[in-house]
C-alpha cells in the first residue's frame, strides 16, 4: 500500500525538462523587414548548415527553436528581395537577429506559347530559331 502511494505521488510530480547538467537546446529568433522598416512576410529563413528553415509571419518575425551550439549560415530569401545569408554562433543561450531586405528586381526567362489546330508531339512542335 504504501509502495503505491508513493508511486501515485511520483508520477503526479512535476518534472523539469531539463535537468542542471543537461544544457538548455537555445533558440534562433528574429524580424525581417524592407528598408523602409516594414515587416517582411513569407520570407524563407533557412539554416544552412542544418537542413532546418521557417518561414516569416505576417509581422515579419520567424522562431527556430532547438538549435545545438555552432557557427551556422542562415539564408533569407524572397521573390522580390535579394537573397542575403548572416553567420550566426549560436551557444547555450538563445540568440536574436534583425534582418533588412533590400528590394531587386526580378528576371525570369523568356516564355513562347505556340498553338496550333492539330494535336503535336516535342518533335513535330515548332521551336525557336534564335535565342
Amino acid at each position: 500500500m504504501l509502495t503505491l502511494l508513493l508511486a501515485a505521488a511520483l508520477a503526479a510530480a512535476p518534472r523539469p525538462s531539463h535537468s542542471a547538467a543537461e544544457p538548455v537546446p537555445a533558440q534562433l529568433t528574429g524580424i525581417v523587414t524592407d528598408t523602409t522598416g516594414a515587416p517582411l512576410a513569407d520570407v524563407r529563413v533557412h539554416i544552412l548548415e542544418l537542413g532546418r528553415g521557417t518561414t516569416t509571419g505576417a509581422d515579419g518575425r520567424f522562431v527556430l527553436r532547438e538549435l545545438p551550439s555552432g557557427t551556422y549560415g542562415v539564408a533569407f530569401s524572397r521573390i522580390g528581395f535579394a537573397p542575403l545569408v548572416r553567420r550566426v554562433t549560436i551557444g547555450a543561450e538563445s540568440l536574436t537577429l534583425a534582418v533588412s531586405m533590400r528590394p531587386t528586381a526580378v528576371e525570369l526567362p523568356e516564355v513562347q506559347v505556340t498553338a496550333t489546330p492539330n494535336v503535336t508531339t516535342a518533335l513535330t512542335s515548332p521551336q525557336p530559331t534564335s535565342a
